[in-house]
């Protein structure tokens, strides 16, 4: 059986090509006044950084970082239908019944950041960091096994509350929470089935800006510098999908690791 050509079918006449169709039916001036908000709040909040940045640079105990780990990413919404029309048309395409199971996409989150303290515990915590979302499926025919992953690479500004409460100890607790937006860089849509595998431009199935919210319980380490452990879960707050009859959000759950220096020392 080969799985990879009833892909190659199914992208060509299936799910794909059905979910494209009202895209090319949009005209690109129209902006709906929920998009035209989000891009003043992603303005909003990149004055925000430079400001912050500058005000970074000027204050003897902030501090800069490097922070990178994994990210398990997921999608809720119409993306359990989009999973079940694959099976659908694959079992068409193939003569097969195909079962679906939608998973977690892993990938990787790397980047910097200011923290700009306030008082002692609490400060303002600014990153830039690259970032890979989507989604992933398995499928089976019984005799057969094949993976789908949705992949969308990300540019995010996160603009954090920092919490970290003082302590005699060289361990300390940190606790993170803050709006996150994202710039896509990239978005494609890989398959595994047989032993091959190939990849395709997904053609913005996702939206060029995100918007989200994070959160972020960690561990800090030493003074200078100061190493950090954090698990983070990150929720969409607008349809990653650009396409008004599909609606999915994000919902990643990260391992990170990081360190930290002080800024003028």
């Amino acid at each position: 059986m080969r799985v990879l050509g009833a892909f190659d079918r199914v992208f060509s006449t299936g799910p794909i090509r059905a979910y494209r169709g009202p895209l090319t039916a949009v005209p690109p001036t129209v902006i709906t006044k929920g998009e035209e908000m989000f891009k003043r709040f992603a303005v909003i909040l990149l004055v925000t950084v430079a400001l912050a940045a500058g005000s970074a640079m000027a204050q003897t105990d902030a501090r800069w970082g490097l922070i990178g780990g994994l990210n398990f990413a997921g999608m809720g919404g119409d993306m359990e239908d989009v999973g079940d029309m694959f099976a659908e048309v694959l079992s068409d395409e193939t003569g097969y019944n195909w079962s679906v199971s939608k998973g977690r996409l892993t990938g990787i989150g790397v980047g910097a950041f200011y923290v700009l303290p306030t008082s002692k515990a609490a400060g303002l915590q600014i990153e830039g960091h690259y970032m890979r979302r989507g989604v992933a499926f398995d499928l089976s025919s019984g005799t057969v096994d094949a993976s789908l992953e949705f992949r969308a690479n990300y540019f995010e500004i996160p603009v954090l509350l920092r919490y970290a409460p003082a302590s005699e100890s060289s361990t300390r607790f940190v606790l993170l929470a803050g709006p996150v937006v994202g710039f896509k860089t990239g978005d494609e849509i890989a398959i595994e089935a047989e032993g091959d595998d190939a990849t395709i431009d997904a053609e913005d199935m996702f939206k060029s800006t995100t918007i989200g919210a994070l959160g972020g319980l960690g561990l800090c380490f030493g003074d200078a510098p100061t190493f950090t452990l954090q698990a983070r879960y990150y929720l969409g707050l607008t349809n990653a999908i650009d396409d008004d009859e599909l609606s999915s959000t994000a919902g990643d759950l990260g391992v990170f690791a990081g360190v930290e220096f002080p800024l003028n020392k």
